[in-house]
């Protein structure tokens, strides 16, 4: 009994005050009490302040009833320190069958109360923190979710349970992102990284991912914890702004400085001026300037919608006639070609953000055209195995740089030479608030064709 690793006590329960008649050194590691200072003395003089009376009482009366019992509560070592101590008390009996001792055994759960603390402590943080949180294994299967996970995925937790998170994979992100990522958490170092993950509806949504490997004591990784926190429209509106100021002030500070340069060469009267040249130069610039307005005035709208509290109103997708019938009237020299093959319940909930989006498009298809009969193709369908639908809007123009595209898909902040980039960021933070995707291909044998595709709002029953 003395070499056993948890404390032992007997207790004399045919005494008045049930004096302890033995105890081993388990329990005088634990306490801190010498045999001298513990024997003859009630179990008692180990509480104190904090420890509850509920245990204590459900010790007394299994006692008095002469049964077995189990407590758990706050005890009190010799130099006043608190500990957690589990008692597991049994009735010893003697021949003729009269309870005379209790048999105590007292193990310090200290550590495993604390530990107990820590994960309630996760739990309720988890439970009501509005950041997706998951938690997976070393191989990287799904053990955990918490409700903002359903929330935002669309997956409840027996759904996303034993899974990996595979199954938010949008497609945005290449082989190499996800080696990186792998090589990264699996050396025990936190990730961290803005991803596109897809919901179980198929719509996508930004978010920023921050993946923490969890070890044990030999430094064996058991766990992955991974938080996301979805970039929320505040943060699009910041964006937004931020591209705006910088963007807009590059271009209007150029084209002010060429005007203003042009109008004192006039100014100068010189005869070697070519005055012609110099007006088609200043018009041009006039006309950058006009786009630029007419680029802000879009951009006001977008954000005003970001902003807005007010439900969305859906648009059916056979109302975005109305918005190419709009273009055709405004630019009658344009031959502007639409396909609609879709459902006849088919919307995107977000109407006003797509009426934004393909206004742009269709505009900067037009604007930025240098063909003497410009032609635009649009075609607008629903692909009913991911429930979203794609639009795609096809011009016999200059091909957009490549370089300007990739500007705008990575979301740097980074003023652009050419006012054209200013309609592409409009689409691009339209498309991304509906939580679609775009893409620029080629339109052989010349031009470009930009595909969009978003959710849908689901059909009715």
């Amino acid at each position: 009994m003395d070499q056993a690793p948890v404390g032992i006590t007997v207790v004399d329960v045919t005494l008045d005050h049930e004096p302890l008649i033995y105890i081993n050194d388990g329990f005088i590691d634990m306490t801190g009490y010498s045999r001298n200072e513990a024997l003859g003395r009630n179990c008692r003089f180990l509480q104190g302040e904090e420890t509850r009376d509920e245990p204590v009482a459900r010790m007394r009366a299994a006692i008095d009833a002469e049964q077995p019992v189990t407590v758990e509560l706050r005890n009190y070592r010799k130099d006043g320190t608190e500990f957690w101590n589990r008692i597991r008390l049994s009735p010893v009996e003697n021949n003729d069958g009269t309870v005379t001792r209790y048999l105590g055994f007292q193990e310090n759960i200290s550590e495993m109360k604390a530990h107990q603390k820590e994960l309630l402590l996760f739990e309720t943080y988890a439970e009501q923190a509005d950041s997706v949180l998951f938690i997976t294994d070393a191989d990287g299967t799904i053990r955990y979710v918490n409700p903002a996970f359903e929330r935002t995925t669309g997956y409840s937790a027996a759904e996303a349970i034993g899974r990996t998170p595979r199954m938010l994979n949008s497609g945005e992100q290449d082989e190499a992102f996800y080696e990186a990522f792998w090589e990264t958490i699996a050396a025990g170092e936190t990730w961290e990284a803005d991803i596109v993950n897809q919901r179980k509806t198929g719509e996508r949504y930004e978010t920023i991912q921050r993946v923490t490997p969890i070890e044990d004591d030999r430094g064996t990784i058991q766990y992955y914890v991974a938080l996301e926190k979805e970039i929320t429209q505040k943060q699009l509106r910041r964006q937004v702004l931020d591209v705006l100021s910088r963007v807009l002030r590059h271009n209007v500070r150029n084209s002010v400085t060429v005007i203003d340069g042009y109008a004192e060469l006039l100014a100068s009267g010189s005869d070697t001026v070519d005055v012609q040249a110099v007006v088609d130069s200043i018009r041009e610039q006039a006309g950058s300037l006009e786009s630029i307005s007419e680029r802000t005035a879009a951009i006001r709208r977008l954000i005003k919608l970001l902003e807005s509290d007010e439900d969305p109103i859906e648009m059916p997708l056979d109302e975005t006639a109305s918005i190419v019938e709009h273009c055709r009237s405004e630019h009658a020299d344009v031959d502007i070609d639409l396909t609609i093959d879709a459902q006849g319940s088919s919307a995107v909930k977000y109407g006003d953000v797509l009426e934004v989006a393909l206004k742009e498009l269709l505009e900067n298809a037009v604007e930025h055209n240098d063909r003497e009969t410009p032609r635009i193709s649009v075609t607008v369908t629903t692909a009913k195995e991911t429930d979203r639908a794609v639009l795609t809007i096809a011009d016999n123009g200059p091909r957009i740089p490549q370089a300007i595209w990739e500007i705008i898909r990575s979301g740097q902040e980074t003023p652009l030479r050419h006012t054209e980039g200013i309609g592409l960021w409009v689409i691009y933070w339209s498309i991304s608030t509906l939580g679609g995707t775009i893409e620029l291909a080629p339109n052989e044998p010349r031009g470009n064709e930009i595909t969009v595709e978003v959710p849908l709002v689901e059909s009715p029953v």
